[in-house]
């Protein structure tokens, strides 16, 4: 686990945000772009596992092809010594199984405009990891006016 205050790479941790099967998301701050981001660091059993990592990189490249509203923007995948990571816009939200969880009919229309964001975005062959997809379906203020 990265602590507050240390660096990976460029990027300066400034807290956990959530972890899971996949690895650890931090939100950082980029000095050379002057923004958050969130960090995805993938957990040793993924980085050790070559074709989920491979394809976990692929489909963070296919993402990064993508532009749209509704779909975070992949800024960079890397890796510092041992450590393998995803970097993405900070959206600062709730997660869509948040909203499930309490609201089902709201929560449905918001699960609605994230598929028709992947399905506007005219990209053909994109497959969405499961954790990548929880982190792409965070809701900011734009999605939920």
């Amino acid at each position: 686990m990265l602590q507050p205050g240390s660096r990976l790479g460029r990027y300066e941790i400034r807290s956990l945000i959530g972890a899971g099967g996949m690895g650890e998301v931090y939100l950082a701050h980029d000095p050379e772009l002057h923004r958050p981001v969130a960090l995805k660091v993938l957990a040793a059993s993924v980085r050790e596992d070559e074709d989920l990592r491979s394809r976990l990189e692929h489909e963070a490249r296919a993402a990064s092809a993508l532009n749209h509203p509704n779909i975070l923007t992949v800024y960079d995948i890397g890796q510092v010594g041992e450590e393998r990571f995803i970097a993405t816009e900070y959206v600062n939200g709730v997660t869509l199984p948040t909203i499930l969880a309490g609201w089902s009919a709201q929560a449905s229309h918001y699960g609605v405009g994230v598929a028709l964001a992947w399905i506007s975005a005219e990209v053909d062959h994109v497959l969405l990891h499961d954790s990548l997809g929880r982190l792409s379906s965070c809701l900011c203020q734009k999605l939920t006016k």
